[in-house]
C-alpha cells in the first residue's frame, strides 16, 4: 500500500518539505487539501491490518517539479538520506534503539516488517538520477533488505519516462512506479502493455492511475462508467500479461477439476474467464484447449480427483494403490498443458 500521500512527499517548495517524523501543521497546497491527521505509525498498522505491505514514498531532496521545481545541492543530501534510514529503524528497529523504542512507546513493540521504499514521486531528469545514487549507496550499504522504488515521471510513454526506464536499467533499479492518468481510449488499448516487458530488468510498480474523461487535470473530469471499464480492462493485463492468465487459468481450473465436473464448472466460470481471456488477446479456442485440459488434470489428480475415484471405483481399486502408477500420466498431461498454454500455435495454427 503506497503511501500515506505520496504527493504530500513532494511540495511547492523545499523550504516546507514534509518529513515523516515531524508533527505536520495544516499547511496550505495549491492541489492538495491535507489535515496531515494520519502520521506514518497510523498508516504501517492501517497496512498490517489490512494485510498489505507498506510503501511509504520519502523525498529525495526535489520540489514538485510541475511547481518550483527546486532541488536540495547533492551535499545537503545527509538529511533526506537520514530521514530514510530513520524511517526504516521507526519501522523494523529493535525495541532498544531509538527509534525502535519509540515505537514501542507508542504501542507497537512488533517490528512492521518493512521491505520497500519510495524515492521520490513523480520525479524525473539526470537531477532526480543523481539523488536516487546518493541514496541508493547509503541504504543499500545499511539496509539490503529493503528494496527501493523509483519514478518514471508523470507519464506513462514518451519522455521523460523512457530516458527514465533506461537510466534505471543501467542502475539495476529494484522497482519503477510507474503512473497513468490518461484518457480511457489509453486505457483500453493498452491492456497488453506488460505482455513484452522484459521480466528480467525492474519491476514494475503500478503506483496512480485513472482514466480522465476530459483531459489530464481538468477540472470537469467525471467518474462514469466508461473511465470504470476502460480501468478494469487495463487492470486485467496488470499482473503480468498473458502468460501470467494462462498460468492463473491453469490452477484455477484444475482446482475445479478436481471438485467439479466440466460442464457445471465451464458453466459457472466461462462467462467470467473467457472475456477477460478476448481482452488480453488469448484466442478463444487457444483459451478453451487450455482450460479443457487443465480441468482433465483435476478430474483425475489425487488426492481430490472425482475422475480418479470413480475410476477406482470402476477397476475395484483401493485408491492408495492407483496414486503411484497415475504419476506418470499426470506429468505427462500437465507437461503437454504446459506447452498447448505456452504455444498457441498447436491450437490455432490450422484454423
Amino acid at each position: 500500500m503506497r503511501g500515506p500521500g505520496p504527493a504530500i512527499a513532494e511540495p511547492t517548495s523545499c523550504a516546507i518539505i514534509n518529513r515523516w517524523n515531524d508533527e505536520f501543521d495544516q499547511r496550505p497546497a495549491p492541489d492538495y487539501f491535507q489535515s496531515f491527521g494520519l502520521g506514518f505509525y497510523e498508516y504501517f498498522q492501517l497496512a498490517e491490518d489490512i494485510g498489505a505491505k507498506p510503501l511509504p514514498i520519502l523525498n529525495c531532496g526535489m520540489a514538485c517539479q510541475f511547481n518550483s521545481s527546486e532541488t536540495a545541492a547533492l551535499n545537503q543530501l545527509d538529511e533526506y538520506v537520514r530521514d530514510a534510514l530513520d524511517l526504516i529503524e521507526f519501522a523494523n528497529g529493535a525495541v532498544t534503539s531509538p527509534w525502535g523504542k519509540m515505537r514501542a512507546q507508542m504501542g507497537h513493540p512488533e517490528p512492521f516488517h518493512l521491505t520497500m521504499i519510495g524515492v521520490g514521486n513523480e520525479q524525473w531528469g539526470q537531477r532526480y538520477v543523481e539523488r536516487y545514487k546518493v541514496f541508493a549507496s547509503a541504504l543499500r550499504a545499511s539496509h539490503p533488505e529493503i528494496k527501493l522504488v523509483v519514478a518514471a515521471g508523470p507519464a506513462p510513454a514518451g519522455e521523460p519516462f523512457d530516458s527514465m526506464w533506461a537510466s534505471w536499467r543501467e542502475l539495476k533499479a529494484d522497482i519503477v512506479d510507474e503512473h497513468y492518468y490518461m484518457s480511457p481510449e489509453w486505457f483500453l488499448t493498452n491492456t497488453a502493455r506488460y505482455d513484452n516487458y522484459d521480466r528480467s530488468g525492474p519491476k514494475v510498480f503500478a503506483g496512480e492511475y485513472a482514466a480522465q474523461s476530459a483531459g489530464m487535470t481538468r477540472s470537469d473530469n467525471r467518474n462514469n462508467w466508461k473511465t470504470a471499464i476502460a480501468e478494469a480492462a487495463f487492470m486485467t493485463g496488470l499482473p503480468g500479461g498473458v502468460p501470467t492468465f494462462l498460468a492463473v487459468t491453469v490452477v484455477a481450473f484444475v482446482i475445479l477439476g478436481s471438485v467439479l465436473e466440466g460442464i457445471p464448472a465451464i458453466v459457472l466460470f466461462g462467462p467470467l474467464l473467457f472475456p477477460i481471456a478476448k481482452q488480453v488477446g488469448v484466442h478463444e479456442v487457444h483459451y478453451s484447449m487450455v482450460v479443457i485440459l487443465a480441468m482433465g488434470i483435476g478430474l483425475f489428480a489425487p488426492p481430490f480427483g472425482v475422475g480418479y475415484y470413480a475410476a477406482c471405483a470402476i477397476s475395484r481399486i483401493h485408491p492408495d494403490e492407483g496414486m503411484r502408477p497415475i504419476i506418470g500420466y499426470m506429468l505427462a498431461l500437465l507437461i503437454g498443458t504446459i506447452v498447448i498454454a505456452a504455444v498457441p500455435w498447436i491450437s490455432i495454427g490450422f484454423l
